[in-house]
């Protein structure tokens, strides 16, 4: 990733679909986490089949991905992750949300800033560069992530190709 942020535009990018790269993240998390529990749905505009493909480096969109699932499922209150795909157009976007304490913060944007963790996170281990490292290989991909909380439990990332 560092050898690619010096150049115009990614090199290493293929036509992924990413329904496909989030269940072997799914998989991957739930070898670690025997307890983890998804709700995943694909919403469809239309009768046709959607195309959740996006270019991307397989290994990277993993990492961040994985890393995501991870942290959905350490910071739920039930241990569940429900994830929904959309395609609107030529965009792919990803919701990853679960149940929760939500941290008390005035701009969702600094949880992406390295080394800053909400205030959901005081009991749990880690030192939080990972939102930082997740929104860095999206930007790579030119995908954008923002959190939302749309209510007082709930979390909620939205990833969008």
């Amino acid at each position: 990733m560092a050898k690619g942020e010096g150049d115009k535009a990614p090199v290493h990018l293929k036509q992924l679909r990413l329904d496909e790269v989030l269940f072997d993240c799914m998989a991957a998390i739930r070898k670690l986490y025997p307890a983890f529990r998804v709700h995943f749905d694909i919403a469809q505009e239309s009768d046709q089949e959607a195309d959740l493909r996006a270019k991307g480096d397989e290994t990277l969109l993993k990492i961040a991905f994985r890393n995501l699932l991870r942290n959905a499922y350490l910071y739920s209150s039930d241990k569940q992750v429900r994830i929904e795909v959309m395609q609107q157009g030529a965009h792919v976007t990803v919701v990853l949300a679960n149940t929760g304490q939500t941290p008390v913060i005035e701009d969702p944007k600094t949880l992406f800033q390295p080394f800053r963790r909400g205030t959901n996170a005081q009991q749990k281990s880690g030192s939080g560069p990972g939102l930082s490292i997740i929104q860095r290989i999206l930007a790579y991909h030119s995908a954008t992530i923002r959190y939302e909380m749309p209510d007082a439990a709930t979390n909620r990332f939205v990833v969008g190709f």
